[in-house]
């Protein structure tokens, strides 16, 4: 294994660790992780029950927001 699979490895480790919060919280055990120039940039996990919104899954937290929030 060389070094790039190392680290490739415990950037999956960390999405795996969001997923169990999100299992923890009663929630799809979905995590995920952004990686940029090796830099960690962005991790979520899934949020869906715990906020009752059905868009809340992990790789939706992680997205710009293109739209501002609307207005209820």
């Amino acid at each position: 294994m060389d070094e790039q699979d190392k680290e490739d490895e415990q950037f999956m480790k960390l999405a795996i660790e969001q997923a169990k919060i999100a299992e923890e919280n009663g929630d799809v055990p979905i995590g995920a992780v952004i990686v940029y120039q090796d830099q960690i940039i962005g991790k979520a996990y899934n949020q869906r029950e715990q906020l009752k919104d059905p868009t809340a899954h992990a790789a939706n937290e992680l997205q710009p927001r293109r739209y501002p929030p609307r207005r209820r």
